[in-house]
């Protein structure tokens, strides 16, 4: 007892220190099969699964349970934003590492039982921006000796809103992943600095400069996930928002572009969702550069 009061002690210095609230404990598996499940997602390290329109039934893997640490504080986000926001994450409080992270996905699997014969991808995503942990390349490694090691034939993919795609972490994952989503609803830097808010030192000159070498050094299905919206002086789906998106993406050379727009109540009110009518039409400008886009919800 006395050591828990401790730990308890400890958790609290570090997270006043770090100007955030005191930790919550950390799951290792929120089951969306059960009533509480997806509440707790947001401090479990791996969640699901999941019926996702473009992975298919899938699980999540989350390097941030607890606060959420990202290097956007999208308007958007309907995580409620960044608690921490950043550039880049040299220590992490909840101590995760390739051990701990397999203990969860081992456990989660058990728990699936013969669900877990239907899982077609296992994806990188949750609290926050993935490749901002500083075990990053480690856990991914990991994760994939480890569905492999076991046969399991899953697709293993990042969720990614493509501020660190330059980074040596972020390279050396790449290998051992089959697939990456990356963000990119503008190339417009005002919008960019608006609809996004990145850390202090991000300049979307970079993102669209990696973007672009991305092709080069990683030969699993990279897909362009793009939100349009309407907000207050700020819409992002016109024809030219269009037209400039889809110059970059032929050269990105991405295997699809997918469309969203707000579909949870999002961090800033004033956000609104951008019409059906006006998101089919930025798809078809995009279809007739030769891109494969898909309009969610279909």
């Amino acid at each position: 007892m006395a050591n828990e009061t401790r730990l308890r002690s400890n958790e609290k210095a570090s997270a006043r220190r770090a100007g955030l609230s005191a930790p919550r404990r950390i799951v290792e598996f929120a089951d969306y099969r059960e009533p509480s499940g997806r509440a707790l997602s947001r401090i479990a390290i791996v969640y699901g699964p999941l019926y996702s329109r473009r992975r298919g039934f899938s699980l999540g893997i989350n390097l941030f349970p607890g606060p959420s640490i990202c290097s956007f504080n999208c308007i958007y986000c309907f995580r409620g934003g960044a608690q921490r926001h950043l550039v880049s994450v040299e220590r992490d409080e909840a101590g995760l590492d390739p051990g701990r992270v397999i203990r969860a996905l081992y456990h989660a699997l058990q728990r699936l039982g013969s669900d877990a014969e239907k899982l077609q991808a296992i994806d990188f995503s949750g609290n926050g921006e993935p490749t901002l942990h500083p075990r990053f390349a480690e856990i991914v490694k990991a994760v994939r000796e480890y569905i492999d090691g076991k046969g399991l034939g899953i697709s293993l993919g990042l969720f990614t809103n493509s501020s660190r795609l330059c980074s040596p972490a972020v390279r050396e994952a790449l290998p051992y992943l089959d697939h990456v989503e990356a963000k990119l609803d503008t190339v417009v830097p005002w919008k960019f600095h608006v609809i996004n808010q990145p850390a202090p030192g991000i300049e979307l000159h970079n993102i669209l400069e990696c973007l672009a070498m991305l092709r080069g050094f990683f030969h699993g299905t990279i897909a362009l996930q793009v939100i349009l919206l309407e907000t207050d002086g700020l819409t992002n789906y016109w024809f030219w928002d269009a037209e400039q998106l889809a110059s970059l993406a032929e050269k990105i050379s991405p295997d699809r572009v997918n469309l969203y727009t707000v579909y949870a109540p999002p961090r800033q009110k004033i956000v609104r969702k951008a019409p059906r009518l006006h998101m089919e039409r930025y798809a078809t400008i995009l279809r007739e550069h030769g891109l494969d886009v898909h309009v969610y919800p279909e």
